[in-house]
């Protein structure tokens, strides 16, 4: 996880493939689209709030990874 990037996002089809139950996922989003670097409009689905832990008694860490479509050829996992 790169901490100098400003946002997470996810394709929803990587995300589809983790478990149910590990975080909160909210439908509504605060942020309905993002602008990528060439410009076009990305729509983001949902917002995924997640809890990191280093180690099992480890205070949780929050963080926040906005969930958009799949697009081809981009990685399904992008910090930007």
């Amino acid at each position: 996880m790169d901490q100098g990037s400003d946002i997470i996002l996810m394709h929803r089809s990587l995300k589809n493939k983790i478990p149910h139950g590990k975080g909160t996922i909210k439908k509504s989003t605060s942020v309905p689209s993002i602008t990528s670097f060439l410009g076009h409009d990305v729509p983001v689905l949902s917002e995924w709030n997640v809890d990191l832990r280093l180690e099992k008694n480890h205070p949780p860490i929050p963080f926040k990874i906005f969930i958009i479509p799949d697009i081809v050829g981009s990685p399904s996992f992008l910090q930007y």
